[in-house]
């Protein structure tokens, strides 16, 4: 109804269903969404039914719920009837203003925030109201927090001296800022008005440094990123970033008695070979895509003992490369033993790929599963082969990048042709038995 957008959508329905809900706070609550749903058009039909709303909420015998819900009331009323979202704010900072609880004091900083949106002189007013010392000092630094956000969004230009003190709540700030930033409810400012915040953040600790960074970058992506400087200024700042962070990581690793000479991410070898650290999959998936962007042709083979329905992300990565490839993957029935895949298989991939994967098509898939009494694969290297090209994964596709350091490397004319023999032998069934134990063998094929 909310998307019809038309004046003579009928509501009352809707109303009398809400109204008729026994809960009083559960009835609050929907009454409050179907409001703030209605065509903007309905105005007076909008602020009767908060207004009716407000009364049943008096009737909620919690505490903590009843002023969750005339706070629900304000937000909604903000836009309507300034009057009623401010006598809302009031009448729900007074059930709570008296509680010396935690869930109290947290209710009393939503309620601040509130009254700050819809008029700061109405936070100001609420905190002067509180009788605690210490409720009205929590309530003062509330609004100061505010402000520092507005500030961070309006003013041109920040002194120093205010900014002493106030680190964590730059952090914080960031952090929201960011959120607005990234859902369109605030403008990116100037880059060079933020750049004074990088210098906050090095004054902190890694963790109030990153909301700020954070936005920061985010910051100048928004604003610069179609300009003919993005590609300077952009670059210059993920180039500092990356050096940062490499530094930072060394640092830790000493002060944990750890030696290292090179970041876990460091590509050696002209790109050759590169380390990739626990946790930094984004660094392995990176070269793997750019391999398969400069060297796919023809077809992709990939032999991985562990490949499995959750490693179907290759797929996506060959089709992000642009590649028209056959894919072939040789697997261990072991591992879909342990995946419990059900057979047919085709079918269980497939469905697998469009819930977690993609609406897309995949590319034509031909999977090879193979495995003796143990269910294992002969082979225990992981390999990617294309023409004239090949990667060796020291580790499978699945775990790379994740718990453990490992390698991956471009192999040698040799080694790929080495390789590729094997691969053949188990797509072809040539190979029927190992180590004096028959082989078997599934085939299906994904598209």
């Amino acid at each position: 109804m909310k998307i019809l957008k038309e004046k003579t959508v009928d509501w009352q329905p809707l109303v009398q269903r809400a109204s008729s809900l026994t809960n009083d706070s559960d009835r609050v609550f929907v009454v409050a969404y179907i409001a703030q749903c209605m065509h903007s058009g309905l105005i007076a039909e909008k602020t009767a039914l908060l207004k009716e709303a407000r009364v049943v909420a008096d009737n909620i015998p919690s505490i903590y719920d009843r002023v969750e819900r005339l706070r629900l009331l304000a937000t909604v009323a903000e836009d309507l009837d300034t009057v009623l979202a401010r006598s809302l704010v009031v009448d729900a900072m007074n059930v709570v203003k008296k509680e010396d609880t935690r869930d109290a004091e947290e209710l009393r900083r939503k309620l601040v925030d509130i009254a700050y949106q819809i008029d700061p002189d109405l936070a100001v007013s609420l905190a002067s109201s509180l009788d605690d010392d210490k409720a009205r000092s929590a309530a003062r630094r509330r609004i100061d927090y505010q402000k520092l956000k507005r500030d961070l969004l309006d003013s041109e230009h920040i002194e120093d001296n205010e900014i002493k003190g106030q680190e964590n709540d730059y952090s914080s700030a960031a952090w929201e800022l960011l959120g607005y930033l990234n859902s369109g409810r605030a403008e990116a400012r100037d880059v060079m008005r933020t750049l004074k915040f990088v210098r906050i953040a090095a004054n902190g600790t890694l963790r109030s440094a990153f909301p700020i960074l954070s936005w920061v970058i985010e910051n100048a992506i928004v604003k610069r990123a179609h300009a003919d400087e993005a590609r300077r200024m952009v670059r210059e700042m993920f180039d500092a970033t990356m050096s940062a962070s490499e530094i930072a990581a060394a640092v830790v690793s000493r002060a944990a008695g750890r030696t290292t000479t090179v970041s876990s991410t460091t590509i050696v070898k002209d790109q050759q070979r590169i380390i990739v650290g626990a946790e930094q999959r984004v660094v392995a998936i990176d070269f793997i895509e750019q391999w398969l962007r400069n060297n796919g042709n023809e077809y992709l083979k990939i032999c991985d003992p562990y490949f499995g329905p959750k490693d179907l992300d290759i797929l996506r990565m060959v089709i992000s490369a642009g590649r028209q490839v056959q894919v072939t993957i040789v697997t261990s029935m072991k591992q879909q033993q342990q995946e419990k895949v059900e057979w047919p298989a085709d079918e269980f991939y497939l469905k697998y790929w469009r819930k977690h994967f993609s609406d897309q098509p995949p590319p034509t898939t031909e999977i090879v599963v193979v495995g003796g009494r143990s269910g294992e694969l002969p082979v225990h290297d992981r390999w990617w082969l294309t023409k004239g090209a090949g990667l060796r994964l020291g580790s499978s596709f699945g775990g790379i990048g994740k718990t453990r350091d490992s390698e991956i490397s471009v192999l040698t004319e040799p080694e790929i042709e080495e390789r590729l023999q094997i691969t053949e032998s188990y797509v072809s069934r040539q190979k029927r038995e190992h180590l004096g134990e028959k082989l078997k063998y599934q085939f299906f094929e994904i598209s």
